[in-house]
């Protein structure tokens, strides 16, 4: 079975990289989302795609992560970070996907003002890593917006998990992870890891995300053994569908996006749980789309209102893709498509793994 799985394997991340290569702008960007005033994301989406990327395209198959590498290079901004594009101020979550994307191959970028606004972005006492740094910042975008008005940022600039795991990884790869931040931001993920196994976050949806970068990351600074992986797995696999999917919860079909995101926590596993990763991955086979991408098929980000610090307990969500308090998918498939390939690539490696083992 998994050498059937590796050649399957093989067959999409080709038919896959073709159509990431051709989704790639001129000047070496991905863009997609479009989010109310915020307009639609590059260098996020840019930072994302090219850390996702990056795993597979090493064997030398393409080089648009190298030239994606070289676009985030040239944006990198004064204050040493990177944001969701460039009429939006530099957020935490960016600077650490666009740090560990450039890091891959040792890309030369400003090394000494990344780390600096990393750091400036820690919560001392609360251990994890904000957003935003600045509710001023924020005020000024959106002075002429009626969320000004009447509304804090206190939500946006608070402590939150997926941006934690993001700023620890990105804090590796500086070589800061045994900081002060750094330790008490491995501690924060830690201590999120709920009673029923998973992690949840601020900006996505549901539970694949957060815990997907949360494991991550913490792999990242080696404590993956800290993890409870039983109850995590158990959590999971309770929530794989017989087609061999997951998805959102309540809806009718499978999801490729968190399909890929439970793939990626699993191969992380002390345990390779072969049967539930190798027919996820035949379903994502038959999910791909012919011209080789796949779509989420429901929303998997949000955007809380600004003030909104507990978004799992906001009861105001508005229309999908209608603005602020709303939900979102990747209209173009492209952060969908990049995460079943970092996902689909971690298969590989695992079952490479386990045959030579």
């Amino acid at each position: 079975m998994t050498t059937m799985v590796l050649s399957v394997i093989d067959s999409l991340l080709k038919t896959a990289g073709r159509w990431m290569d051709g989704m790639q702008g001129s000047a070496g960007s991905w863009s997609d989302f479009q989010i109310g005033v915020g307009g639609r994301s590059d260098e996020w989406v840019t930072a994302y795609v090219c850390d996702a990327i990056d795993g597979w395209q090493s064997s030398g198959r393409s080089n648009s992560a190298a030239i994606a590498r070289a676009a985030l290079r040239r944006v990198q901004r004064r204050d040493g970070g990177w944001g969701y594009n460039e009429r939006i101020p530099s957020d935490t979550d960016t600077t650490g996907l666009a740090v560990l994307a450039l890091s891959r191959d040792q890309t030369a970028f400003d090394r000494t003002a990344a780390v600096r606004f990393l750091l400036s972005s820690h919560d001392d006492e609360i251990g994890g890593f904000r957003t935003y740094r600045s509710p001023q910042e924020l005020a000024d975008l959106y002075r002429d917006h009626p969320v000004r008005t009447t509304q804090s940022f206190e939500g946006w600039c608070s402590s939150h998990t997926e941006v934690t795991a993001s700023a620890l990884e990105a804090l590796v790869a500086l070589g800061h992870e045994n900081s002060q931040q750094g330790r008490m931001a491995t501690a924060y993920l830690l201590s999120k890891q709920n009673a029923n196994g998973y992690w949840t976050g601020y900006w996505a949806t549901d539970l694949f995300y957060p815990t997907c970068r949360a494991v991550r990351a913490l792999a990242r600074v080696q404590v993956r053994g800290k993890v409870r992986w039983s109850r995590l797995v158990d959590a999971l696999l309770d929530r794989q569908r017989p087609d061999g999917s997951w998805t959102a919860e309540s809806a009718e079909h499978g999801c490729a996006f968190r399909t890929a995101l439970a793939i990626e926590t699993l191969c992380h596993a002390p345990v390779y749980y072969g049967d539930a990763i190798e027919r996820a991955v035949q379903w994502l086979h038959l999910a791909m789309s012919p011209d080789g991408h796949w779509t989420s098929g429901y929303p998997f980000m949000r955007v809380p209102p600004p003030q909104i610090t507990n978004p799992d307990k906001y009861d105001g969500w508005g229309p999908d893709g209608s603005g602020i308090g709303a939900v979102y998918c990747d209209q173009n498939g492209i952060l969908t498509s990049a995460t079943v390939i970092s996902a689909i690539h971690g298969v590989h490696h695992r079952v490479s793994t386990e045959i030579s083992t």
